[in-house]
């Protein structure tokens, strides 16, 4: 009874410090797990294994009173359900099991314990979004099966052992009982093996059907995408400080996963270079003060919220060949702006895609409110001609299908604001990039200095020959005199990406080109196991794209898979490119089962639910399946059984069903004879060993290996007084008389101990060694022929 107790206090010590973890580790919550854990540890250590102290339970009660008091009051004042009064629920509940843990163990405690630990489990739910929940869960289900098993078997052993302990003697004036210490023992000791056969025999059964409610019923609200315990990822927005990207790239946070899918032969599509998604555009800088900041212009009236733009198609055929038609399918995670990311120039593939496209930018927004943003994860898909070879296309036309008249409907004001956002250009703050951008100018052959090849020279000088390190670094001192570009190119001399892209943008507005940072993400992490790509924080980049006017592109260039007509805007990286750290396999792997348990479990709401069982991604490989069942049905239901070989051309036979159901009862009537007596056969060859376990009385212990030399061994199934019998009937009459009064009294002293009113010390009579005495005169000993006797120098013959 005491292992089994011990068994129990261990497993809802593990499932306490379990349901504490599995709160996650969030900035809200993780001091309640670090508390589920400690307080668990330290009472089994403390009160569980040593017994130093226990808790009394009025103790116990007045310190929950407390907690209680003290975490209701974070309900006031009564608001909407928030985040922070589900805080204090889990509060509640972690400090109210602490407090039970540190009171000696009952079964009360124990059914406490496992109650609060439910409970923490469902506040977990809503908190711990990440996959470390589902890992969690399945120790805990095992934990909680056991538990429960070895807590029922506690239950029922528990009234036997308090009935009268093995070794007190009986109240009662009966000389026999029904209840044994033995039986109790054996009984708590099978108990200990209960908990595997309940895990095998109920774990996939319960699994099954957990499986089928969470699929199979229709849900009528959707998920949220995050829990109240995270935070959403940090968007773009309008406006990016000097070293907003530089904190972003330190850290890891996954932002979002593409996939990229060949739309003509239906295979993943994997780039031999990196992969740019733009997220917003900036072209306004800041000169005053030095601030360095870039923010965007106000959009034009009409410009966004619009539709994604239909496929471009060339009017000669020939031209599919220079360009790949790529579908982008994007997972994006919560973020506090409505950003979407984009491939451009990209197209649209669903009907009512959750994004809409910004005219000349190339931009995709949510369509969903800030709100909806921060709190739920969002999956879009488009078409894009960005691609050729493996590799992502520099040049992109201003406009899209359709989007080519644009420009002529602006008015000439319009026309030259844009201008000037696009150009806007200090030389007095940058006296030293101005100098520096046109003596590499200077430097090209006059025939070469056209927009397009000055952009290219640009961005060559700022990436390999300006003498400009990449580092993360955001520690230099800032002299408030001078512009932040300007010190990156003459002092500093090394920062991130912004900084290089800064100084390319303004180069190239000092030469008279219009240019504008692009903020987004590059990457080029790539996962085998999903197919897709990975886009973490750490990959936000920002890069520089130039203005050429229709008749500035080359005519070497052309722009294959968009229109042939309209401005062009060149994509110039000028960062170095750095030793970014590459994910190992286990990484990537957590990664792939983390977008898994988002997709078919977290983000599972009424609108997923019906893509994906019905017209998704596994609806579109089940429904030709669940389409030919279906019709099967409606015609069995018509009477069309089909035809088949023994019907004469129908699917269904009579005489071959006919024959297959007594053949199946011929099969069954075989197994009804043969299979009892081959389990019978097994059931005597484990329930015929020669030798039981040996008896709980040392008396009778030495009374059996006193009788094995005659042959007469106890069986599994003998009792006592049986097996005395057999040992008389082996002996003969020569010698058994002297033996039936030793036999019985030791019989009987057996009997009054186990079972009686005899405590255990009066197995060490005199009466009774006595009586084992006459016993080891009266056996006949086995004979010793002369080979086996010893030699003289101590050694037997051969």
């Amino acid at each position: 009874m005491q292992r089994l107790e011990a068994t129990l206090k261990v497993h809802f010590a593990l499932l306490a410090a379990l349901s504490g973890l599995i709160l996650g580790f969030s900035d809200e919550s993780g001091a309640l797990t670090v508390i589920a854990v400690c307080s668990s540890v330290f009472a089994f250590v403390f009160v569980d294994w040593l017994k130093l102290f226990a808790l009394p339970p009025a103790l116990g009660y007045l310190a929950m009173g407390l907690i209680a008091v003290y975490c209701i009051g974070k309900f006031i004042p009564l608001t909407p359900a928030s985040n922070q009064q589900l805080l204090a629920v889990a509060q509640l509940l972690v400090l109210v099991q602490a407090v039970l843990m540190l009171q000696a163990k009952s079964r009360r405690t124990f059914e406490q314990i496992g109650i609060f630990s439910l409970l923490e489990i469902v506040v977990a739910a809503v908190f711990n979004h990440a996959l470390t929940f589902a890992l969690l869960l399945i120790p805990i289900a095992v934990l909680g099966i056991r538990a429960m098993v070895l807590l029922q078997a506690y239950s029922v052993s528990l009234p036997l052992w308090a009935e009268e302990p093995p070794d007190k003697p009986s109240a009662g004036r009966s000389w026999i009982k029904t209840r044994s210490p033995s039986t109790v023992r054996a009984v708590t000791s099978a108990a200990r093996r209960l908990p595997r056969s309940a895990i095998v025999s109920l774990g996939p059964a319960v699994l099954l059907v957990a499986l089928v409610f969470f699929y199979a019923i229709p849900r009528t609200a959707e998920s949220d995408g995050i829990g109240l315990g995270g935070a959403p990822q940090v968007g773009f927005s309008d406006t990016v400080t000097l070293n907003q990207i530089g904190h972003l790239q330190q850290n890891p946070a996954i932002v979002m996963r593409v996939k990229l899918q060949d739309a003509d032969k239906g295979t993943a599509y994997q780039l031999s270079d990196s992969l740019y998604l733009r997220g917003r555009t900036l072209n306004l800088y800041d000169f005053r003060f030095g601030s360095g900041n870039w923010r965007s212009t106000s959009m034009p009236r009409g410009m966004d919220g619009q539709r994604l733009p239909p496929e471009f198609q060339p009017s000669r055929t020939t031209d599919q060949l220079f360009y790949d038609r790529v579908n982008v399918e994007v997972s994006q995670q919560p973020q506090n702006t409505r950003t979407a990311f984009s491939v451009p120039p990209y197209y649209r593939l669903q009907h009512s895609p959750p994004v809409r496209h910004t005219v000349e930018r190339w931009l995709m927004t949510r369509v969903d409110n800030e709100l909806e943003t921060a709190r739920s994860r969002v999956s879009y898909r488009y078409g894009t001609h960005a691609f050729r070879n493996g590799r992502q296309l520099p040049m992109l036309r201003a406009y899209a299908l359709g989007e080519e008249d644009y420009a002529l409907r602006r008015e000439q004001r319009s026309r030259r604001t844009w201008w000037r956002d696009n150009s806007g250009y200090d030389p007095e703050r940058l006296p030293e990039l101005t100098r520096t951008a046109q003596g590499v100018v200077d430097s090209m052959a006059p025939g070469a200095r056209l927009p397009y090849h000055k952009a290219m020279r640009l961005n060559q000088y700022v990436t390999q020959e300006a003498g400009l390190r990449y580092t993360l670094d955001l520690n230099f001192p800032r002299r408030e005199h001078i512009d932040p570009v300007e010190e990156f190119l003459t002092i500093n001399r090394g920062g991130h990406c912004q900084y290089f892209a800064s100084t390319l943008a303004l180069m190239l507005r000092s030469q008279g080109i219009p240019s504008r940072l692009v903020i987004g993400y590059k990457t080029e992490e790539y996962s085998p196991y999903g197919e897709h790509y990975i886009v973490r924080q750490s990959h936000a980049h920002v890069w520089v794209e130039a203005f050429l006017e229709e008749e500035q592109v080359p005519k070497e260039k052309p722009t294959y898979g968009q229109p042939a007509t309209g401005p062009v805007w060149l994509r110039l990286d000028p960062t170095p490119g750095s030793d970014g750290e590459s994910q190992g396999q286990v990484t990537q792997a957590m990664d792939f089962a983390q977008g898994m348990w988002e997709k078919w479990v977290l983000d599972m709401g009424g609108r997923q639910q019906e893509g994906s069982l019905a017209g998704g991604d596994v609806g579109e490989s089940l429904s030709p399946v669940f389409a030919g069942m279906a019709e099967r049905l409606k015609g069995i239901r018509r009477g069309e059984l089909g035809g088949g070989a023994l019907a004469g051309g129908n699917w269904f036979s009579w005489p071959a069903a006919a024959a297959g159901v007594v053949g199946t009862l011929l099969l069954l009537l075989v197994l009804r004879v043969r299979l009892p007596q081959v389990l019978l056969r097994r059931r005597a060859a484990v329930a015929s060993p020669l030798v039981s376990n040996q008896p709980q009385l040392d008396f009778f212990t030495e009374l059996c290996n006193l009788l094995r030399p005659l042959g007469v061994q106890r069986q599994a199934s003998q009792t006592p007084r049986e097996f005395v019998k057999q040992a008389l009937h082996s002996m003969g009459p020569d010698h058994s008389p002297s033996l039936v009064r030793p036999l019985q009294t030791l019989t009987n002293r057996y009997y009054a101990i186990r079972f009686g009113n005899l405590p255990a010390a009066a197995a060490q009579d005199p009466e009774v060694g006595q009586a084992l005495e006459q016993v080891r005169r009266g056996v006949p000993q086995p004979q010793v022929t002369q080979e086996e006797l010893p030699r003289e120098d101590g050694e037997r013959p051969a």
